[in-house]
């Protein structure tokens, strides 16, 4: 996710935003993570669609594991 995007209003390229946060996994071990996000200076947040994408790929796999406990 190092890759530079272009706001989708202005065509801005913007930087990914890094921010720290905790996760539990499934096992219940708690994991410090990076939640990646693009913001554009005059528009705000935006996910380009292979954001969107991995973030439903990431949810079915939760869903899976979550369902074999």
């Amino acid at each position: 996710m190092t890759h530079n995007r272009e706001c989708p209003k202005c065509g801005l390229i913007v930087e990914w935003t890094k921010t720290p946060a905790r996760k539990t996994m499934p096992n219940g071990e708690t994991v410090t993570v990076q939640l990646c996000s693009l913001h554009c200076p005059e528009h705000g947040e935006f996910e380009p669609r292979a954001h969107e994408r991995l973030n439903a790929d990431l949810s079915r796999v939760m869903k899976e594991i979550d369902n074999r406990e």
